[in-house]
């Protein structure tokens, strides 16, 4: 449900969804079910869990950071969104993790979310003349164009891991990705292409494959740098001077690495980048653009202590789970130019990647992956099958 309830249109109910995105509202199910469920305390229950209280008390130092910082309403309902949706996706990747080895609601939730966004996309471009005109018409209830390219290709790679379990898992992930690029947002694109890079990298069965494959990545990466011309050419049609984004981005950096040395320990909060943006570049922009900058502009080493639990989990995730390396590095790579695990929906998708990839302790390397996983995951749907049948929802 909550995956799906991010495609839910804006103003659906009077309130709701408008200011708040959906993802938010279904936080609170999703945590009061994962609080009734601690009631009960057994040691399944805590395994399943593990790393919670770390990931908790890093939001709460952002919160910390809000309140140590004269919050506005706007800052109070950005910081709130953060929280609520950053500690749902953690417990929503926790839960995913115990029964990923077989197909779930979790994979329905994200083909209804895929689906319905690419679905959505394809209906704004049909009428449009051009793809410059696309980029700045693909907007969606939950984002811009340049954010929802980035979510999508980053849940494109997820479904692509379960590609063996999720019947049109191949061709929904396709779609995401043919449809993110369209949008001409250049960060998406350097996210696609980063993903499959490590894709290629870790695939092949034997060593003769594994050589083939990762020649073929670095020619990937030459058609990469000219499909990056291209489109940053498509965008320049109409007079449009793409370079200007890039002036702007600098700018961020530059005032939020000003902020954060103004204010080392406390940061000055939440959506404080707004005045000086307006002042600089004569528009109100909330963050920096940056993961690294933007925590530090916001809580200073309150901040600091958030990246480093993240780039904890983060890291843990990159040696314990394979599959979901191409997700995580594009997830890494758009948050170096555009907000992204700072915002609702996003900082969901990224939190769920962390908790289902750091499910297990055991390290694996990319010489046990094949089509179909890693061997403890080959195992753990082997054994599914034989209890449950092939292709059953879990419960």
């Amino acid at each position: 449900m909550a995956f799906a309830s991010i495609v839910l249109p804006a103003g659906l109910v009077d309130g709701l969804g408008s200011r708040v995105p959906w993802i938010v509202v279904m936080s609170l199910p999703v945590l009061f079910d994962a609080a009734l469920g601690s009631l009960g305390a057994s040691r399944q229950l805590r395994s399943l869990f593990s790393g919670t209280l770390v990931v908790f008390a890093a939001v709460a130092a952002m919160i910390v950071a809000l309140l140590l910082n004269a919050p506005t309403p706007p800052g109070v309902l950005a910081a709130v969104s953060f929280a609520l949706a950053t500690l749902a996706g953690w417990v929503t990747g926790r839960r995913w993790w115990n029964v990923a080895a077989t197909l779930s609601w979790f994979d329905v939730g994200v083909l209804i979310f895929l689906g319905i966004s690419v679905l959505h996309l394809v209906v704004l471009g049909l009428g449009v003349g051009s793809l410059s005109r696309f980029h700045v018409l693909a907007v969606l209830p939950w984002g811009g164009s340049n954010y929802v390219a980035g979510v999508m290709v980053v849940m494109a790679f997820v479904l692509w891991s379960r590609r063996s379990l999720v019947p049109g898992a191949r061709w929904a992930a396709l779609a995401a990705g043919a449809v993110s690029v369209l949008t001409l947002s250049r960060g998406a694109f350097i996210a696609l292409g980063a993903g499959l890079l490590v894709l290629l990298w870790d695939a092949g069965r034997t060593m003769l494959t594994r050589f083939l494959v990762r020649v073929s990545a670095m020619v990937l990466v030459g058609v990469g740098v000219l499909g990056f011309s291209e489109v940053t050419q498509q965008r320049s049609v109409g007079g449009y001077d793409p370079g200007s984004n890039v002036d702007a981005r600098l700018s961020l950096f530059h005032m939020a690495w000003e902020a954060f040395v103004s204010s080392p320990f406390t940061g000055t909060g939440w959506l404080s980048l707004r005045e000086p943006s307006k002042e600089i570049l004569g528009a109100d922009i909330s963050y920096a653009h940056n993961f690294f900058l933007s925590f530090l502009q916001i809580g200073g080493l309150l901040g600091l202590a958030f990246i480093a639990v993240f780039c904890h989990f983060a890291l843990r995730c990159w040696r314990t789970c394979v599959t979901l390396r191409p997700a995580l590095i594009a997830g890494f790579a758009i948050s170096m130019s555009d907000p992204f695990v700072e915002s609702a929906v996003a900082g969901f998708v990224m939190w769920t990647i962390l908790a289902y990839g750091t499910g297990t302790t055991t390290e694996v390397s990319a010489a046990e992956v094949n089509a179909f996983g890693t061997r403890r995951s080959r195992a753990r749907r082997a054994e599914s099958v034989t209890r449950r049948g092939p292709r059953r929802l879990a419960r």
